[in-house]
C-alpha cells in the first residue's frame, strides 16, 4: 500500500471511532493541546495504547475496522502518522474549542497527489473538499509529520538534529524532532515567533539582542575601508601608525553567524500562493485575517548553508525555522464602497537562528544559503562542485601561541582559489525559494536608525539588505552566543 492509501484506510476507521467514542475524542484533544512540536499534532503510535476512560485503547477501538497486519504496516512504513487538529475560521473549531461531548469531527486526509482533499464522515462516507475551501465544521486531519521522524529503535537515524521523544506505547519505534526548533516537550512556549531584535524592521517591537559588537564594527569602519567581521571575529581594526598587515588576532569562538530576519518579497498573494501551492498546504482564512491554517498550522522553512572547507570537501549544514501566517503576512483595512476593505501586506519575521562560526582557518570567505518551504521529507542527494576563495593570511603565530588572522581583509598574502565538491540534498515537493551568497567581507550593518517607542527614542542597527531572491530577503549578522 502507498502512504496515501494507508492514510485513507486509517482515516476511514478513525472517523468511525471518533463518532462512537467520547474517550477517544478526549484523548486526541488532550494530546493536541500539548503541542509537542508547537503544532496541534498527535502521533498515533505515541498514544495508541493509552488506556481511555472506558478501559479501551485507541488501537483497540480501531481494530474493529482494521486488521492486525495494517497496524504492522503503519509501524514499519509510516511510523510518524499524525492526527492534526486544525484551527478553523470564525471560531468554528479548534483544539481549545472542541466540545468532546457534542463535536464529532470528520476526518480529512492530507495528500499531495490530487487537487481536492479526501475526507470521511460517519453518515455520508467519503467526500472531497475543494482545495480552495476551508471547512467551518469539526474536522481533524490525518497526515505524515514534517517535524518529527520515526524509526526502529535499533536502527535510529542520527541525521536528525532535535531531541528524542519517549513513546508511551508498545512499539519498537523511537521518535525524534528533525530539528530542535520543533521541540516543545517542555511546553516552553506555545507561541510561534521568536521575539524580534533591533536588527530588523521598525514594524515590530524592537527587542535588543547582542549586536553591540556589530554596532562597534560599524562605527570603527564607518569611514574606513575594511571588514566588519574582522573586528567581530578577530578583534582586528585599523590603528594609526600601524601597518594594516601588521595587526593580528586569534579567532573568537563566542560569536556565530545568525539569520536575524526573514521576509517574503513581491505581491503578498503571489508569495502566499508560492509557499502554499499544494492541496495540503496552509491556506488563507479570509481577507479579515492573514492567518493561514487548515491542514497545517504553521509553515516550516528549511535553511541549507553550503560551506567550503579547507579540507576541500564542501559541507551542507541544514536547520529549520517555524512561521505561521501572522509572522509573514499582515492585513490592513480602509474604507471602500462596499464598506471595510481588507488587503494583505508582507511582514518581516525577526528571529535568531544560529548557523555557523565563521572561522577563516576552516571555511571559505563566501557561503551560499538556500531556503525552502517544507512540504515533504523525502530527499534526493546531488553532487556538485564550485570554485571558492580562502584567505591566505591565516597561520600560527608564536607570540599568540595559536592560529591568528594576520592583517586586515586578505592581508599581504594572496587569496587562494580551490574547487570544492559539495553533496547537496533536494527534497521532493518542497517549494525552493532561491539562493543567496554571503561574503565574509560584506558590511554587516549599513546604517543606524531610530524610532520612537513609548515616548523614548530607540536606536537600532539597519542590517545589510543585499541577501535576497525574487521570493525572500534574509538579514544575516554574527551574534554572541
Amino acid at each position: 500500500m502507498t502512504n496515501t492509501e494507508i492514510k485513507k484506510e486509517f482515516g476511514k476507521a478513525l472517523s468511525k471511532v471518533l463518532a462512537e467514542s467520547a474517550p477517544a475524542r478526549e484523548l486526541i484533544k488532550k494530546e493536541a493541546l500539548e503541542k509537542i512540536d508547537y503544532d496541534y499534532d498527535v502521533l498515533y503510535l505515541m498514544v495508541k495504547d493509552e488506556v481511555l476512560g472506558d478501559n479501551t485503547t485507541l488501537e483497540g477501538l480501531l481494530s474493529k475496522y482494521l486488521d492486525k497486519d495494517f497496524f504492522y504496516l503503519i509501524e514499519n512504513q509510516i511510523s510518524n502518522l499524525t492526527i492534526f487538529v486544525p484551527e478553523l475560521p470564525e471560531d468554528s473549531f479548534s483544539a481549545e474549542l472542541w466540545n468532546i461531548k457534542i463535536d464529532i469531527p470528520d476526518v480529512a486526509i492530507r495528500t499531495f497527489d490530487q487537487e481536492g482533499i479526501p475526507a470521511y464522515n460517519i453518515q455520508k462516507g467519503e467526500y472531497v473538499i475543494d482545495a480552495a475551501e476551508i471547512p467551518t465544521y469539526p474536522i481533524v486531519v490525518v497526515k505524515e509529520n514534517e517535524r518529527i521522524a520515526g524509526g526502529d529503535i535499533h536502527t535510529k537515524s542520527s541525521s536528525t538534529q532535535g531531541g528524542t521523544i519517549k513513546t508511551r506505547s508498545h512499539s519498537n519505534v523511537v521518535f525524534s524532532f528533525i530539528d530542535d526548533v520543533f521541540n516543545n516537550l517542555d511546553n516552553k512556549i506555545n507561541t510561534v515567533a521568536l521575539k524580534g531584535d533591533r536588527g530588523g524592521s521598525p514594524r515590530g517591537e524592537p527587542v535588543s539582542h547582542n549586536l553591540k559588537k556589530v554596532e562597534d564594527a560599524y562605527s570603527i569602519y564607518k569611514n574606513v575601508d575594511g571588514w566588519h567581521r574582522d573586528y567581530v571575529y578577530y578583534n582586528l581594526k585599523p590603528e594609526d601608525g600601524i601597518s594594516r598587515d601588521s595587526v593580528s588576532g586569534p579567532f573568537i569562538y563566542k560569536f556565530k553567524e545568525c539569520i536575524v530576519g526573514f521576509e517574503l518579497l513581491g505581491n503578498p498573494e503571489t508569495a502566499l500562493a508560492k509557499i502554499s501551492d499544494q492541496a495540503g498546504d496552509p491556506k488563507k482564512r479570509g481577507y479579515r485575517s492573514p492567518q493561514v491554517l487548515w491542514t497545517e498550522g504553521e509553515f516550516e522553512f528549511l535553511v541549507k548553508v553550503y560551506l567550503g572547507s579547507v579540507s576541500l570537501v564542501g559541507s551542507e549544514l541544514k536547520t529549520y525555522f517555524r512561521a505561521n501566517g501572522n509572522d509573514l503576512f499582515g492585513a490592513s483595512n480602509g474604507s471602500g464602497r462596499g464598506g471595510a476593505k481588507y488587503s494583505m501586506f508582507l511582514k518581516k519575521k525577526d528571529m535568531k537562528l544560529p548557523l555557523f562560526e565563521w572561522n577563516l582557518e576552516d571555511y571559505a570567505t563566501s557561503v551560499k544559503i538556500a531556503i525552502e518551504e517544507v512540504d515533504d521529507t523525502e530527499s534526493i542527494k546531488n553532487t556538485e562542485s564550485t570554485t571558492v576563495e580562502f584567505a591566505g593570511n591565516i597561520g600560527f603565530d608564536i607570540s599568540w601561541g595559536t592560529t591568528v588572522k594576520k592583517g586586515l581583509k586578505f592581508g599581504a598574502s594572496a587569496k587562494k582559489n580551490h574547487i570544492i565538491g559539495f553533496e547537496s540534498t533536494t527534497t521532493k515537493g518542497n517549494d525552493e525559494l532561491g539562493e543567496v551568497v554571503v561574503n565574509f567581507g560584506d558590511p554587516v550593518m549599513v546604517e543606524e536608525s531610530s524610532i520612537d517607542w513609548a515616548g523614548n527614542k530607540i536606536f537600532y542597527p539597519v542590517l545589510n539588505p543585499k541577501y535576497y531572491t525574487g521570493w525572500y530577503r534574509l538579514y544575516i549578522a554574527p551574534e554572541e552566543m
